[in-house]
């Protein structure tokens, strides 16, 4: 199965690109990309994702066909088929 992995903002920054699709085996989760593209790209460790790559940073999600917020309580979700994931993040601030 192809996931389409769209980096946009830091991530874009960091991996220098913009996408990349990635083979997984059928049963793979939103935790088990997430880990996937830490490994491919290290640099996200502790930007974007945990130092462990296990998790996103709080400022960060992941959309899927660009319609449907993953939120922490479905990573451990198995993916459906082929799809889009945009990695998003989500800078606050300013004066």
């Amino acid at each position: 199965m192809n996931v389409t992995v769209e980096f946009t903002g830091i991530a874009k920054v960091i991996t220098t690109i913009s996408l990349t699709t990635i083979s997984v085996d059928i049963g793979t989760t939103y935790i088990g990309i997430i880990k996937l593209i830490s490994d491919l790209y290290p640099g996200l460790k502790g930007v974007t994702v945990n130092s462990d790559g296990t998790e996103l940073l709080n400022s960060n999600v992941l959309i899927l066909n660009g319609d449907e917020i993953i939120l922490q309580d479905k990573m451990n979700e198995i993916i459906d088929g082929d799809c889009r994931l945009t990695l998003l993040s989500i800078i606050v601030g300013g004066v």
